[in-house]
């Protein structure tokens, strides 16, 4: 398939968190439209010989980070889950969504899939999808008001891309 000659806006994307086994999910799509990430795959450790730079080795492995702006339409829940919630584990999301880490971690983490449509263009969707990602909110007061989203893997330090 060649590269595609349609460039992609923020009107062609949808976002879906979900938990384990994706039994519950949270879909998002008409957003502000700023989702990024950043894969830097592992560390570098340069190696010095008598203060002159030598040669770079690979090091740690480091995760992916990401984030996004979401409006904010509701703050919590008790009865279904709201982007709050998911990012601070509490309300509903507490009471009924499992964490896609083990259950011997501390650590709650979803699942964050982010669809990029081609199919309106006869092309085919890609879907980045972030494998075990811990969330944590920001929100911010405004016209509109918003809720920042900020994700950290801990499965990959790169997203699957399918």
């Amino acid at each position: 398939m060649a590269l595609s000659t349609i460039v992609k806006t923020k009107h062609d994307i949808l976002t879906v968190i979900s938990d384990s086994g994706a039994a519950n999910s949270f879909t998002q799509q008409k957003e502000p439209g700023d989702f990024n990430y950043d894969a830097p795959r592992f560390d570098l450790t340069v190696i010095r010989d008598n203060g002159e730079l030598d040669q770079t080795r690979r090091g740690d492995e480091s995760p992916c980070t990401g984030g996004y702006t979401a409006n904010v339409r509701e703050m919590g829940s008790a009865t279904y889950a709201t982007l709050p919630d998911i990012c601070e584990w509490r309300g509903y999301v507490a009471a009924n969504w499992t964490s896609t880490k083990s259950t011997s971690s501390d650590v709650e983490t979803v699942d964050v899939a982010h669809t990029i449509d081609g199919s309106q263009f006869g092309e085919t969707d890609r879907t980045l999808t972030f494998d075990d990602a811990h969330l944590k909110g920001k929100y911010q007061a405004g016209d509109p008001s918003t809720y920042q989203v900020s994700f950290q893997t801990f499965n990959t330090s790169v997203p699957t891309l399918s």
